[in-house]
């Protein structure tokens, strides 16, 4: 297997999804789905960057309005469950206050999974 970058497997999946049927897509979603779990954690963390940056792209128009408006819903209640979540697993140190400004921080990565 030889090395690729990032932006040339870009490529490659714009040319793949631009001729994908419907069923090369569900097959290349079943084969994600098979990957070892480590990967699998650092896909779905490639896959919410991609999230985020669609919720936080500048242009959009009539093409990709829908995905941004659906982007920036993900990511919304992504935040909220994550609020009700972090005070439910620790509500002596978690209040709604303290996971708004967590989830809200420079430093909040959507994209950061933990790796076991």
């Amino acid at each position: 297997m030889t090395e690729t970058s990032g932006k040339e497997f870009g490529k490659e999946l714009e040319m793949f999804v631009n001729g994908a049927s419907k069923e090369k897509l569900e097959d290349f979603t079943n084969e994600i789905l098979r990957f070892h779990p480590t990967l699998m954690q650092i896909t779905f963390g490639v896959m919410m960057k991609f999230v985020q940056g669609m919720a936080n792209k500048k242009y959009v128009d009539g093409r990709n309005e829908a995905s941004q408006k659906q982007a920036r819903l993900m990511i919304k209640g992504y935040k909220e469950e994550l609020i009700k979540a972090l005070i439910e697993e620790a509500p002596d140190y978690w209040t709604e206050e303290k996971g708004r400004e967590h989830v809200n921080a420079d430093y909040f990565r959507i994209d950061s999974l933990p790796l076991v």
